[in-house]
């Protein structure tokens, strides 16, 4: 028989795992009042057995299958600057191969990708906040600099140069990879019909991995050209295991891709003539239709193309350039933005983030998204003294403090964002999560 001492108990040791709900408590409530009224008739054993019923099936339905281990749980949606869905960043993270690691938000999970002395190697957190599993080493390939992109539940490796092939370099057609986070395997991609490079962009449209661009370092000519330019690419296939070569655009011979990502149904890249990243008139928009396989080429964003500052994210509004690394009247390079209509092939001009006068602070651009708007927006993290985090308001189209706007929202990362994620040690100190340790923005 269960006393209302035990039954008491029972139900506070049960709201530990159930997130607070209105029409829950009152369920319980109910049955409790019952089951005292059952007791004073002599039922007590009858109506508590439907307590723990109740309360077994909610805890089922609402927190899942009973956990004995000690790793981190999911948590409920929540609002506040202190209770975005932040979840903790696994400890002690893995050690990599010095400056080839690369952390990726992967559908549900955070995939740290490094280079060891003759392979890749990958090490997960599923879903994110749990402790990293064991490393996952690639089959043997001297290729590195691979260009990344990331699905649903694959990270693809592509091109790249041979470690240590000094001047010159060394490509080698034939080496890309693809780690599927959900079986922990690698494989080989099929060769590529394009030569192996650096420098290329990659996308993942839904369906299809895009390539496009990249260039090739040469050894000594008499005529001093260093580098060699593509502008062509391939598009892979992972339900046929086929690549097929994107049809030519005509652009100037010497683009070179900054960023691109995928948006309205289309890839679109942001390109900036080879060394010549200081004057947006040489700059190009190209936009690739993967259903028509046609290319159209617009303008270039207004933008100039600093290293360490620029992004280029997807939004509910359109794709948006940001540029911000040096916040200077001295060389008229404010930091600046831009919004790129996908239909009209038009871009709009926008105000740029805060940076620190005078300071050089190289910066991360991220999306967002706003789950009770279902909507994605742009944010920018700089990554020194004096700045802030903040996103362009889709209302107000300026730069707010990610505080102020987020802070009656209820915010998530964005899946397959690459590394375009935000982690608490970009905060500052007051805005940060208040449980200790390291936390990432996601899903």
């Amino acid at each position: 028989m269960m006393t209302d001492e035990q039954l008491a108990d029972l139900l506070r040791r049960t709201a530990d795992r159930v997130p607070v709900n209105a029409r829950l408590t009152d369920l319980v409530q109910a049955r409790v009042r019952r089951a005292r009224r059952r007791r004073r008739a002599g039922a007590i054993a009858s109506a508590a057995a439907g307590v723990v019923v109740v309360l077994v099936a909610v805890v089922a339905l609402v927190a899942g299958p009973v956990r004995h281990d000690s790793g981190p749980r999911p948590e409920p949606p929540a609002t506040g600057v202190d209770a975005w869905r932040w979840r903790d960043l696994p400890s002690p993270r893995p050690l990599m191969f010095g400056d080839t690691e690369r952390t990726l938000v992967v559908g549900h999970s955070l995939v740290v990708l490094g280079r060891e002395p003759t392979h890749w190697t990958a090490v997960v957190s599923d879903p994110v906040g749990a402790p990293f599993g064991a490393r996952d080493p690639a089959p043997d390939t001297w290729m590195t600099q691979a260009t990344v992109a990331v699905s649903d539940t694959t990270v693809y490796l592509w091109g790249g140069s041979i470690v240590g092939s000094g001047n010159g370099g060394a490509y080698q057609t034939g080496s890309d990879l693809a780690f599927d986070v959900t079986t922990r395997t690698w494989s080989k991609l099929p060769p590529a019909p394009i030569e192996s490079r650096t420098g290329a962009v990659a996308v993942w449209t839904g369906k299809e991995l895009v390539v496009w661009g990249g260039s090739r370092e040469l050894a000594p000519r008499p005529d001093g050209q260093r580098t060699q330019v593509f502008t062509d690419g391939a598009a892979y296939d992972p339900s046929t295991r086929a690549w097929t070569v994107l049809p030519p655009v005509s652009v100037p011979a010497s683009l070179v891709p900054v960023k691109a990502v995928a948006a309205s149904g289309k890839v679109v890249i942001w390109a900036q003539a080879e060394g010549r990243g200081s004057d947006p008139a040489e700059g190009r928009t190209l936009v690739y239709d993967p259903a028509t396989r046609q290319w159209t080429v617009a303008p270039g964003p207004p933008l100039t193309t600093p290293a360490g500052g620029t992004g280029l994210v997807t939004t509910t509004d359109g794709p948006v350039a940001v540029a911000a690394t040096l916040s200077s009247a001295w060389h008229n390079r404010p930091p600046a933005a831009a919004r790129f209509d996908v239909a009209a092939e038009t871009w709009t001009p926008l105000r740029g983030p805060s940076l620190p006068p005078d300071t050089l602070c190289g910066t991360t651009v991220v999306p967002l998204r706003d789950l009770a708007a279902a909507t994605t927006v742009a944010a920018v993290i700089p990554n020194c003294g004096g700045a802030f985090p903040q996103v362009l308001d889709p209302t107000r189209r300026h730069w707010v403090p990610l505080a102020a706007w987020g802070a009656d929202k209820a915010l998530a990362g964005v899946p397959s964002s690459g590394d375009a994620f935000l982690t608490s040690d970009k905060l500052p100190a007051t805005q940060r999560p208040s449980r200790p340790g390291a936390q990432i923005l996601a899903p």
